[in-house]
């Protein structure tokens, strides 16, 4: 498959937690928007309960933290506007209810493409990583929503005109099919995850695990040195 093209796109990235698309997309994200996309990211919980070890913090803190952490890494992102739609940490289900709000945002927004999260795995044989329930469960609101719900007019009639999303990547380290060239936005990255100090309780060896990642999945490309994996679908 050719690159993709990014210019004069309108893309919404979609969070199970204010940190999950910035390891497995970052560089993506931020290479659409330098390339002149409209990047937008929703994310579905407040992250109240994850943390790198601060045993002082209760959860009412740790949401504001959070949500201050993800303001200032979409912001070196190049993100234009984050959605926050506040559900509990880790109870985070695919009902019809949590699709609505993200079919009513997808058809205000009429995005060209949706990046999310793999719900296909509970956990990766080749990375030996259990994927949290609450990423399945963002990934399975995220394509629901994406296909069919957003663009059939009799689902959720209240929720807008009908949008038709073309392009739907999702983040995968087993059964990509993309790969997307990150040798100039690794660094944009690299200054994103740092703005979650909250999550991140080895910030010092951190650059070296991200690149690292980054090149494993540019041996996997064949093609490229340093890359993100997607799933690729064309709808």
């Amino acid at each position: 498959m050719p690159p993709f093209s990014w210019k004069n796109k309108v893309v919404l990235g979609v969070n199970a937690h204010p940190d999950d698309l910035h390891f497995g997309a970052g560089a993506t994200l931020a290479k659409a928007a330098r390339e002149g996309a409209v990047v937008y990211c929703a994310v579905l919980t407040n992250g109240n309960k994850g943390n790198a070890g601060n045993r002082k913090l209760g959860s009412k803190e740790l949401v504001k933290i959070r949500e201050k952490e993800q303001l200032h890494a979409a912001k070196v992102l190049g993100v234009t506007k984050v959605f926050f739609f506040g559900y509990p940490d880790c109870e985070l289900a695919p009902t019809m209810a949590a699709k609505q709000k993200l079919v009513r945002l997808i058809r205000r927004l009429k995005p060209d493409v949706v990046i999310g999260l793999d719900p296909s795995r509970y956990y990766s044989p080749s990375h030996n990583l259990v994927h949290h329930a609450d990423h399945r469960a963002a990934g399975e609101i995220t394509l629901d929503a994406t296909y069919p719900l957003c663009r059939d007019r009799l689902c959720f009639p209240n929720a807008g005109p009908p949008h038709r999303v073309p392009y739907l990547f999702l983040v995968t380290f087993d059964d990509a099919n993309y790969f997307e060239n990150i040798s100039r936005t690794l660094a944009t990255k690299i200054r994103t995850l740092a703005c979650h100090k909250s999550q991140i309780a080895d910030m010092q060896n951190m650059p070296q695990f991200v690149k690292q990642w980054a090149i494993t999945c540019g041996r996997k490309s064949r093609r490229y040195r340093l890359a993100e994996s997607f799933r690729f679908i064309q709808l």
